[in-house]
């Protein structure tokens, strides 16, 4: 599963690291003038990601229904904008089955899902959008 901050371009478990100049805008300690906690390093922010974007994966399988006759083909890429308290802002097929039923129960699970676990504390970033595979 791949999973970047929205504006960003950090993927999970390969992220690229977004880019943001130093002191400008983003840690805890901005919004307060304080010294917030340190931001987590660009390891530790993959693995919260991967750990966050795991989580959303099982539950959006746990849903899926899948249609009769794509029982055993199929994949369907679907991309997900989440915010930190854990809303589906958006979702959309990105990389079709081929299989229209495939595709429609995907994003029918990822709506039935419900509300998914809201982001690690250490993240930063309003959202987060994720690249999930469903088979």
């Amino acid at each position: 599963m791949r999973g970047r901050r929205r504006g960003g371009a950090a993927r999970a478990p390969d992220p690229v690291a977004p880019t943001r100049a130093a002191g400008l805008g983003g840690g805890a300690g901005a919004q307060t003038g304080g010294a917030g906690p340190p931001e987590p390093t660009e390891g530790q922010r993959r693995s919260l990601l991967a750990t966050w974007g795991g989580a959303i994966r099982a539950r959006v399988a746990r849903a899926l229904r899948r249609p009769a006759g794509a029982r055993a083909s199929g994949e369907v890429w679907l991309t997900l904008t989440v915010d930190r308290q854990g809303a589906l802002l958006a979702v959309w097929v990105s990389g079709p089955s081929g299989n229209a039923a495939l595709d429609r129960a995907a994003l029918d699970a990822v709506r039935r899902a419900g509300r998914f676990p809201p982001a690690p504390a250490a993240l930063d970033g309003a959202s987060h959008v994720f690249d999930l595979p469903v088979r």
